[in-house]
């Protein structure tokens, strides 16, 4: 991962967050304050090797949990930074595990389970058995 010096650097900048990759992911844990401070210098040492972070979608570069309990300071410095927020009653995914909301969470893996089934129905279930390799007890 190209990347991995980077967020080391990162991670030694801001110790106040908890900054870690899933595969291409990058994900910054800690209070706000401190988690787009991150976000910038992650951005600007990407910056230096070539990379830049995704553009700001309903998935990417995204600030969660920016609840009522946040203060104007800390809502302002998202919006300066480019980010975007979800409210606490949604949630985003995280290595494909959804995190946030209870609601938000059952809905994300009905959704999963859904398409699988979607995926098993129109790939596996209409094929003629004929095709089917045998299944041999070891």
């Amino acid at each position: 991962m190209g990347q991995t010096p980077s967020i080391r650097r990162a991670t030694e900048l801001h110790p106040g967050v908890f900054i870690f990759l899933i595969a291409d992911d990058t994900q910054v844990v800690g209070k706000p304050e401190d988690v787009v401070p991150a976000i910038l210098t992650i951005r600007h040492l990407y910056s230096q090797i070539g990379l830049i972070l995704a553009a700001n979608t309903e998935h990417k570069n995204v600030i969660y949990g920016i609840g009522e309990a946040f203060t104007p300071e800390q809502r302002a410095a998202v919006a300066t930074a480019g980010l975007h927020s979800l409210p606490t009653n949604l949630g985003l995914q995280v290595g494909g595990i959804p995190v946030g909301s209870r609601a938000y969470s059952a809905t994300s893996i009905h959704s999963t389970v859904d398409s699988i089934i979607r995926e098993l129905s129109t790939t596996y279930l209409h094929v003629p058995t004929a095709q089917l390799p045998p299944i041999h007890d070891p």
